[in-house]
């Protein structure tokens, strides 16, 4: 894979982690639609309740997965690890304000970085 990939595709991952602090709000939201999702007939003039089934709901299935596997990422996490991921995906923090927070130069932290999102890349089977 070569670099210019492998970079587009760590973007990726770390906007998908980026994420990670709203998925158990997305996961709510998407179950509530589905337990009180309403549809309404325009030839009838009538709403009806649709009980739609949770467990066959690709979107919930796909954010379950997602959850789980980031859960299984941050499990393999030393503390420092943890630490970067807190800032970055759980604060919501630049790279540059985690440098500063964890003391770290901007090569140590961009190989950190590059290592646990190729890591994730790994659990998600991407390389």
């Amino acid at each position: 894979m070569s670099n210019k990939i492998r970079n587009a595709m760590r973007l990726a991952l770390d906007a998908e982690l980026m994420e990670y602090q709203n998925i158990d709000r997305k996961i709510a939201v998407r179950q509530m639609e589905l337990s009180i999702k309403n549809i309404f007939d325009l030839d009838n003039y009538m709403i009806e309740k649709v009980g739609s089934d949770k467990e066959s709901d690709l979107v919930l299935y796909n954010l379950g997965i997602r959850k789980q596997t980031i859960a299984r990422l941050f499990m393999t996490f030393d503390k420092e690890e943890h630490e970067i991921a807190y800032h970055r995906w759980n604060k919501g923090r630049q790279w540059a304000e985690i440098e500063e927070i964890m003391h770290m130069s901007e090569p140590t932290l961009r190989r950190r970085k590059n290592k646990m999102l190729d890591r994730y890349a790994k659990l998600k089977g991407l390389i």
